[in-house]
């Protein structure tokens, strides 16, 4: 079986695990909701999931489905227009023009709205340009967005807001709007409240990648995002019996041999001195999905393991070949040789797209080696007729 047909096969059966978390989907919560998950756990697709779901359930609604990576609108908008189908059993799909939901990136640009833009706008004032070439840090969103904030105190305009990519819109406690998150705090205050009386419930729901940065491991509190007043924003239940933080253990995404071994050589799990980064509370290891044990013995060794369970994607089994292998070289050409030679392989043999399904990461033992490595690789590889 070649690469894409093994592919095609996974996919098929992943669409089948996205059905699982439909009963988190048709959950509206009346306030706040944060949901928490490493990459790969079907964050995205619950929001999506969510943001559909809410709009045929509520279609006077103004609802904002934000996200950051400005390569992923179409992505975002084949989902939310999947969903709609599929809830509605095919009556309803998403209209870019015609809708009350709308798919916004958090910037936004000068031929398409985004949450920024369309608050800015909404309040008769003029969007700071965004360059539609480049990919925009958060703290140049953030420092206009402050702008925003102290030009203007900005009118309530949704009733729903859910973001995506919550840990690519938060910056340094530096670049706060006093002890607020800007980003955040611009989407809060454009949200109506749920109930007049109680001007702290609001429907912002937001994602964040548990494990987005091996080195910043501690996932932001609700304090920390909208300051001391909403401490206790997501703690506990919501009338009814809804979660204010959901946790995804699960990852769709990555197999499981590929997940562990990337979890234990980018923490150094077993370096012998001692760990680069990790958790080392039981009780953070089992929300991404690990469960921990410490022998009786005076060593107190402790053991990690995965549960299939919690890795259910399935091109282990569908696979002819190991998803993993390590291969060691004498030399870096033969290395890069080796290189070219599988990837010329996948491309001609196994029907991948190089811009969809291959990825090749250069390491190195600090950034400027690493920097000239991957130029190098880039150099061997575009020397080989292989498109990058």
């Amino acid at each position: 079986m070649d690469y894409s047909t093994a592919i095609d096969r996974m996919n098929a059966q992943l669409k089948q695990f996205s059905e699982e978390n439909i009963e988190l989907a048709k959950q509206i919560p009346p306030g706040p909701q944060r949901i928490r998950g490493i990459a790969g756990s079907g964050k995205t697709v619950l929001l999506c999931q969510k943001a559909a779901y809410m709009h045929l359930q509520h279609p006077e609604w103004d609802i904002a489905l934000v996200f950051f990576t400005r390569s992923l609108y179409d992505l975002m908008e084949s989902q939310v227009d999947f969903w709609l189908q599929y809830f509605s059993n095919g009556d309803k799909k998403y209209s870019r023009q015609n809708s009350k939901l709308k798919v916004f990136h958090a910037w936004g640009a000068q031929d398409r709205n985004g949450l920024y833009r369309k608050i800015v706008k909404a309040h008769g004032l003029e969007p700071f340009p965004l360059d539609n070439n480049k990919n925009v840090p958060p703290e140049k969103l953030a420092d206009v967005v402050i702008q925003l904030l102290e030009a203007t105190e900005i009118e309530p305009m949704f009733d729903a807001i859910i973001m995506d990519e919550g840990h690519d819109l938060v910056v340094r406690d530096e670049l706060k709007y006093g002890d607020k998150q800007p980003i955040y705090w611009m989407a809060w205050q454009a949200l109506r409240p749920v109930d007049d009386k109680n001007p702290k419930q609001k429907r912002l729901i937001w994602a964040y990648d548990e494990a987005q940065s091996l080195h910043a491991l501690n996932i932001p509190t609700a304090k920390e995002l909208l300051g001391e007043e909403y401490s206790q924003l997501v703690q506990g239940f919501h009338p009814g019996g809804i979660k204010k933080s959901i946790i995804m253990k699960r990852c769709y995404r990555t197999p499981h041999p590929i997940l562990t071994a990337a979890h234990a050589i980018g923490m150094g799990l077993l370096r012998p001195e001692g760990m680069l980064s990790g958790y080392t509370q039981k009780k953070d290891w089992k929300n991404i999905g690990y469960e921990m044990t410490v022998s009786a013995s005076k060593e107190r060794q402790i053991t990690l393991h995965r549960p299939l369970e919690n890795s259910p994607n399935p091109m282990p089994k569908i696979s002819d070949v190991p998803v993993l292998q390590f291969n060691v070289f004498e030399t870096r050409e033969a290395e890069l040789n080796a290189l070219a030679k599988n990837l010329e392989k996948n491309l001609e043999n196994g029907g991948l797209k190089p811009s969809r399904n291959i990825l090749v990461v250069v390491l190195g033992s600090d950034r400027d080696e690493a920097t000239e490595l991957q130029d190098k690789v880039a150099e061997f590889l575009i020397d080989r007729g292989i498109s990058i």
